[in-house]
């Protein structure tokens, strides 16, 4: 059997949905809670997860689903490896989508490119090593199909 044909497919597409999916969710909700409550300041910093989110996806899907492939490739994947590689793919992501920044909104791009840097170091990891816990629990949830 090939590595490749190892990696339970469903439950690979299913964590690749949740991780953002659970991202937004829980820092929005916890935002939008702690703003009824009075706190909102505390609020305002909970939605930058959940923007984040957001705002990543599309380096999510093409450099992240990558990294993630790469991990589950080698033996034992591990939210560390996973946190390793997903950083890196960050770093991968980041001369492309400075790129397109810069062409498609130049008076703020120094500026954008920053907070997307910046952020990405920051979540980047934390999402991927979620990708990791998240597909183990599908991987043994789902029932691998045959190709």
């Amino acid at each position: 059997m090939s590595k490749a044909s190892s990696i339970n497919r469903a439950a690979f597409v299913w964590a690749l949905i949740a991780t953002p999916l659970a991202v937004f969710l829980v820092s929005a909700g916890l935002a939008f809670s702690t703003a009824a409550l009075g706190a909102a300041i505390i609020s305002v910093f909970l939605l930058v997860p959940a923007a984040g989110a957001v705002f990543s996806l599309p380096t999510y899907l093409t450099f992240g689903t990558v990294a993630f492939l790469r991990t589950l490739e080698r033996p034992t994947p591990s939210p560390t490896r996973f946190a390793r590689n997903g950083f890196l793919a960050h770093l991968t992501s980041l001369p492309i989508a400075s790129l397109c920044i810069w062409l498609f909104d130049s008076h703020d791009a120094f500026e954008r490119i920053l907070w997307f840097s910046g952020l990405g170091a920051v979540f980047a990891p934390v999402q991927s090593a979620l990708f990791g816990k998240l597909y183990s629990y599908f991987s043994t949830s789902i029932p691998q199909t045959p190709a």
